[in-house]
């Protein structure tokens, strides 16, 4: 019998006030994605330094091993700090070969497809009987469907700070179009078109290559990958 499954065990450990040791999942569960105030070990320095990262101008990298609290971390601190935050998963990009795919069908489960195009049409069926058909169509350019990820980030947060977190950033690292992608997206935000929405970019990863990191131009370096 474990705590986990016969919850009255713990409730009777805490009426006796017997000390028993209890699991480990009972205490640490990193894979949960809501985060969870009782399992959630704080970080005090590492807590106040993305604090006062979200505050300044540049863009933000999270690195640590697999399962070390990476995402609970950025949750709860933005949480509190009141930072809107919008996450993307990379490995939706690794699969699809494309960022600015996984991007846009991001945005599209969280707030519906563009509309982009309404074509109505009119022509006979088999048999000479008359239809009238409406055709929509969809369509999101890799630019488009990032410009909409930040436009919907600045209508979600109004004034408080927002980020675009791109998460498990260690699954595009071996191929070389996608990382030449993120780096030519978060350029795109020195253009006013994109700027004007004051979002930044959170990455999100597990440090399995080195990356240097020169905050302000943003240059990425995978052991001479390039």
């Amino acid at each position: 019998m474990t705590p986990k499954r016969y919850p009255q065990w713990r409730l009777l450990r805490q009426l006796l006030g017997v000390f028993v040791r209890p699991a480990v999942q009972d205490v640490f569960d990193p894979r949960a994605s809501n985060v969870i105030p009782e399992m959630y070990i704080n970080r005090g320095l590492v807590e106040l330094d993305l604090v006062r990262a979200a505050a300044e101008s540049l863009h933000i990298v999270i690195f640590g091993n697999s399962g070390c609290g990476k995402t609970w971390l950025y949750k709860k601190v933005f949480k509190e700090a009141k930072i809107h935050y919008f996450t993307i998963n990379l490995s939706e990009a690794s699969t699809e070969k494309s960022l600015s795919k996984a991007i846009a069908a991001t945005v599209d489960r969280a707030i519906g497809p563009s509309l982009r195009a309404r074509r109505t049409s009119v022509g006979f069926r088999s048999f000479l009987t008359f239809s009238r058909t409406n055709e929509t169509t969809t369509v999101d350019s890799k630019h488009t469907a990032y410009l909409r990820a930040l436009q919907m980030c600045r209508k979600q947060a109004k004034q408080r700070p927002s980020f675009l977190v791109l998460e498990n950033l260690e699954l595009i690292f071996e191929n070389r179009d996608l990382i030449r992608e993120l780096c030519n997206l978060i350029t795109l935000l020195d253009d006013h078109e994109f700027a004007k929405h004051n979002v930044k970019i959170a990455l999100v990863g597990v440090p399995s290559l080195m990356i240097t990191l020169t905050l302000g131009d943003l240059h990425f370096s995978w052991q001479d990958r390039f």
